[in-house]
């Protein structure tokens, strides 16, 4: 074959791929683009009028902040002392600052343009106790989005209000998820857990949002309040830093009639060790002893060697947070150990 020849094949193959190029690419799969829906002019022009903002980073709220709204990685928070908001992303970067419907409608700009998910149909909501943060529950909470669930962890200023307060503000957290919310499940952590069953104690008896509720996971829970709460309750210290909760927990007895039982199947994981604290009696976590963890009607109950604040943490106790959200056991249906129902 001459020269000539090759060209003219050369030429040829290029313009019969020339030809097909169109064909060939608009057969291949397109990558995904992010949903952005057009935003409302009313949103724009309040999103407009939050205060001057400059990216900056945070703490993600310790103490003084309270959430008001969780979405995507995205929360809006209240400060407790000047009670303005401000918005921040997954990473704790301020947004915007302002009053609460300025931070809505960032918020809603900033999911109109695909940078914030919206919640799915099942959320699991991780709640934290007296003087926690957030940073406590992100390893369970990241194991369980590892395992495919849509886990969000709730903040509070946990020594700043009344157990009545965070409750209130859970409340709104949950309503604010929205309408396509069919189940929520709830772990909380030591006081987290009397914060959740104020909230399903304040909900008529007949709501729609009891119908909801798919389980529960208890982490050193004070069911039955906290003796080591009592015995210094009195102390000056004891009051400056535990703030009203801290009393309430430590006058269980004017508590424990506001708080429900829940209606959905429980669990509760207790930290045990064979008795650390010497002034709380029997085995305990050292702030809270395995008894004063349980609640009757649970539908397993579980003794982990770890310490209160470590609880969850621990390997373990992010395996069998798990299994009980999806399993209704811990470790097996042969080893669950139930608490029988309180007589009526």
């Amino acid at each position: 074959m001459n020269r000539t020849s090759i060209a003219r094949l050369a030429s040829r193959s290029l313009l019969a791929s020339l030809v097909l190029l169109p064909a060939i690419c608009a057969a291949q799969p397109t990558p995904p683009i992010p949903e952005q829906r057009p935003l409302q002019p009313d949103i724009r022009e309040v999103a407009a009028s939050a205060p001057i903002n400059i990216p900056s980073p945070t703490l993600g709220g310790i103490q003084f902040w309270t959430d008001q709204r969780v979405q995507g990685g995205w929360r809006i928070q209240r400060n407790s002392v000047t009670t303005h908001c401000r918005i921040l992303d997954s990473r704790n970067v301020r947004h915007g600052w302002g009053t609460y419907e300025q931070c809505e409608a960032i918020l809603l700009r900033e999911q109109a343009a695909g940078k914030v998910r919206p919640p799915s149909a099942h959320v699991v909501l991780l709640i934290h106790g007296l003087m926690g943060s957030r940073p406590l529950l992100e390893p369970l909470q990241k194991y369980l989005q590892k395992q495919g669930m849509d886990a969000m962890c709730v903040s509070y200023a946990s020594t700043r209000h009344t157990i009545d307060d965070h409750a209130e503000a859970l409340a709104q957290v949950i309503d604010r998820l929205g309408p396509g919310i069919k189940r929520i499940d709830f772990v909380g952590h030591s006081m987290g857990n009397i914060v959740v069953r104020r909230y399903l104690a304040m909900l008529p008896p007949n709501s729609p949002k009891l119908r909801r509720l798919g389980a529960m996971v208890m982490l050193a829970p004070p069911n039955q309040g906290a003796e080591i709460a009592s015995r210094i309750k009195r102390s000056a210290m004891f009051q400056i830093i535990a703030g009203d909760s801290g009393q309430q927990l430590a006058d269980f007895n004017n508590l424990e009639g506001k708080l429900a039982i829940p209606s959905c199947p429980f669990g509760i994981v207790a930290g045990g060790g064979s008795g650390r604290n010497p002034l709380v009696e029997g085995d305990d976590d050292l702030l809270v002893s395995v008894e004063e963890t349980k609640l009757a009607g649970a539908a397993d109950f579980i003794v982990v060697d770890a310490m209160h604040r470590s609880l969850p943490k621990q390997p373990e106790v992010l395996e069998i947070t798990h299994r009980f959200l999806t399993r209704g056991y811990f470790r097996s249906e042969q080893e669950r150990m139930r608490l029988p129902e309180a007589r009526r």
